[in-house]
């Protein structure tokens, strides 16, 4: 596998996760009172917010290859 088949594997793969985890957090939103979950939502945006962010330094990184 090349490199940038790899990255778009990688980056394909943590944006299935990031849909999965936003489909979560939509459902827990709906189903709980959010001043009651507050730590558990807390969680799962800090979750949300780091699979952003390998994505976002993958796509990074492959730009500067180009």
């Amino acid at each position: 596998m090349t490199g940038e088949l790899k990255i778009k594997s990688v980056v394909r793969e943590n944006l299935d996760t990031l849909r999965s985890m936003l489909n979560e957090y939509g459902d827990f939103i709906e189903t709980r009172n959010i001043s009651d979950a507050s730590d558990s939502t807390d969680d799962l945006m800090d979750k949300i917010v780091q699979q952003i962010t390998v994505c976002h330094s993958m796509i990074l990184k492959d730009s500067k290859n180009k």
